[in-house]
C-alpha cells in the first residue's frame, strides 16, 4: 500500500507565516524586494523522518528597511512558529517547533534592507 506524500514542509510554514503575522511570506524574494518589504523568506534545510513524523529544518528570513523592524519581524515569525502546532490555520498536522537557532542579524548587500535569519526545527506528520 503506497502512503501519501509528506506536505511540502515550505509551503506549509509559508502559508502559515503569512496568515499568522500579516506579512507576506515566499521561497524566493521579489526582484524589487526594497519596494515589498517588509516580508519572509522560507527555506528547508534538511531533516528527516521516521516514516511516521517528518523532522524538518527550516530557515525563516525576516527582510524590512531598518535593523529594529527586522528584529521585530523576526521575533514576530518566532512567537508564530511557537503556536504553529496548535494553530487551526495550518492545514497540515504539525506536532512540535523548536528553535534551532534564534533570530540573528545578517549583513545583507542593499544597505535599504536589512534582514534577521533564524532556523526552526519542524516536526509534521504525513497525511492518512
Amino acid at each position: 500500500m503506497d502512503s501519501p506524500p509528506w506536505p511540502d514542509v515550505e509551503q506549509v510554514v509559508i502559508e502559515y507565516l503569512t496568515l499568522a503575522t500579516g506579512t507576506p511570506a515566499s521561497a524566493r524574494l521579489p526582484h524589487d524586494l526594497e519596494s515589498e518589504l517588509p516580508r519572509y523568506r522560507v527555506g528547508s534545510v534538511g531533516g528527516s523522518d521516521d516514516t511516521i513524523t517528518d523532522s524538518a529544518g527550516v530557515d525563516v528570513e525576516a527582510f524590512a528597511s531598518t535593523r529594529g523592524e527586522a528584529h521585530d519581524l523576526a521575533e514576530m515569525a518566532r512567537q508564530a512558529m511557537f503556536n504553529m502546532p496548535a494553530n487551526p490555520i495550518t492545514r497540515s498536522l504539525v506536532d512540535f517547533v523548536t528553535t534551532r537557532s534564534r533570530p540573528t542579524w545578517v549583513s545583507y548587500d542593499n544597505p535599504k534592507i536589512q534582514r534577521f535569519t533564524s532556523t526552526f526545527d519542524v516536526e509534521l506528520r504525513r497525511p492518512r
